[in-house]
C-alpha cells in the first residue's frame, strides 16, 4: 500500500506544481497590446475625428436642406391659398371647375335607421322569408333560425320584429 500511496503523493505534486505555473499562451479575452507609438496614436485619434466632424457637418447641412425645402413649400402653399381666400370666406380658384354631376346626397342616418323593405326580401343567409332585422349587422334580414345558428346570445345584437308583408 505505501507504494500506491506514495504514487499518488508524487502525481499530486505534479498537477500542483502544473496549476501554478502559468501558461506562456496569451489569453484570447485579453486585448492585445497597441504597437504603436503616442504618436501614431494621437494621429489616428485625430482622423478619426476629423471624419466624424465631417460626417456631422454633412448630416447637419442635409438637415438644413430639408428644412429650405420645407420653408419653400410652405411659402408656395401660403401663396397659393392666397387665391381661395377672398373676404373671409373660400372662393374656387380660377382653374377649377365646379361637379355639376354629383349625383344623390348619401342616406342619412334616420334612413338607414328605419329602411323600407320589399315583399321580394329574403334572408341573407338561406333565401327564405326574412322574420327579423339585425341592427347589430347593419340591418340585415334574417329567418328566426338562421339568427339562432349565427348568433351568439352574449353578444346582445339588437333585433326587431319585421312587420307584415303587405301582399298585392
Amino acid at each position: 500500500m505505501s507504494k500506491i500511496d506514495d504514487l499518488i503523493r508524487e502525481r499530486l505534486s505534479k498537477l500542483r506544481s502544473e496549476a501554478q505555473i502559468p501558461s506562456a499562451e496569451p489569453s484570447s479575452s485579453m486585448p492585445t497590446p497597441s504597437k504603436k507609438s503616442s504618436v501614431e496614436e494621437v494621429e489616428y485619434l485625430l482622423q478619426r475625428l476629423t471624419a466624424q466632424t465631417e460626417l456631422e457637418e454633412k448630416t447637419m447641412n442635409d438637415r438644413l436642406d430639408v428644412d429650405s425645402q420645407i420653408r419653400q413649400r410652405l411659402e408656395k402653399l401660403k401663396a397659393e391659398s392666397a387665391v381661395f381666400v377672398g373676404t373671409g370666406r373660400r372662393t374656387t380658384p380660377m382653374n377649377v371647375q365646379p361637379m355639376e354631376d354629383v349625383g344623390p346626397p348619401p342616406p342619412s342616418f334616420d334612413e338607414l335607421r328605419t329602411p323600407d323593405y320589399d315583399s321580394d326580401d329574403t334572408c341573407c343567409m338561406c333565401d327564405s322569408a326574412p322574420k327579423l332585422v339585425c341592427s347589430g349587422c347593419f340591418n340585415d334580414l334574417y329567418c328566426q333560425e338562421c339568427f339562432t345558428e349565427n348568433h351568439d346570445p352574449a353578444e346582445n345584437h339588437q333585433t326587431r320584429a319585421l312587420p307584415p308583408k303587405n301582399h298585392k
